[in-house]
């Protein structure tokens, strides 16, 4: 009876947090991985008296084992990777490089979201402090999306005192690895340099995975992390475990 309580709250809690989070961000990854993660523990939790009935005690057994022997695995890949990507955030590296490339993500609309907000925040404190240093906004054009990701940054940064001069777009790119490998060769004809340094900003639990990233092209990078909105860094963590799976398996 224990059990199934367990299952059925905990399967619960994870459908509501994709609930909760809907109302307040666009639907990705880290949005809806919990009630996947979720609805399968309700079901289970509800079925679990009625399972030998209906499967068989071999099948219902084969069943129960694969399921836990699935979670298991997922926990202590999440665990691992969460280690990782929390041990990068934290790191402090040197805020310096040849060009400063912005990472895009979702809009609201036509104008930056919270998120992106962040980063861009980050973006211009480091762009005040070095005056020289040029920056490449990086983000194509989404589905839902009215303009670029990358003109919006812009028009952000361009709002908040940053010079028109300094600020070069890429805008064709819809993921972190075309964000790196689109934004070199604008960095190679700003800079005249063959291998030149990225001075990335992005989210600080993103950091992770755009160095493992930037590795597998070749691309000379450092990072700089901007704060998170505290209320989706679990489904932030989830988002970049599964990315970082992908990754190693498809190499993007």
């Amino acid at each position: 009876m224990m059990i199934r309580m367990v299952l059925i709250a905990v399967g619960a809690i994870l459908v509501l947090d994709t609930v909760a989070v809907a109302t307040k961000a666009p639907i990705d990854t880290g949005v809806i991985m919990p009630a996947i993660l979720g609805l399968p523990l309700v079901v289970w939790g509800l079925a679990l008296p009625h399972l030998d009935a209906i499967l068989g005690p071999g099948l219902a057994r084969a069943i129960q084992w694969v399921l836990i022997t699935g979670y298991g695995l997922f926990l202590v890949l999440f665990g691992w990777s969460a280690c990782l990507i929390i041990r990068a955030r934290q790191r402090r590296a040197p805020e310096k490089g040849d060009v400063m490339v912005v990472l895009g993500c979702h809009l609201d609309g036509d104008t930056v979201g919270r998120t992106l907000a962040l980063r861009l925040d980050k973006a211009r404190e480091i762009l005040r402090r070095q005056p020289a240093l040029p920056v490449i906004v990086s983000g194509g054009k989404g589905p839902a999306d009215r303009v670029a990701e990358a003109e919006a940054m812009a028009g952000f940064l361009l709002a908040n005192g940053i010079e028109i001069e300094r600020i070069q777009l890429e805008n064709a790119s819809a993921n972190t690895f075309e964000n790196l490998t689109f934004s070199l060769p604008v960095a190679q004809a700003m800079t005249g340099l063959q291998q030149p340094c990225l001075l990335v900003v992005t989210s600080g639990l993103h950091l992770y995975r755009t160095g493992l990233i930037a590795d597998g092209a070749g691309i000379r990078i450092t990072g700089a992390g901007s704060r998170e909105n505290r209320f989706l860094m679990p489904n932030m963590l989830l988002r970049e475990t599964i990315a970082i799976m992908k990754y190693h398996v498809l190499g993007y």
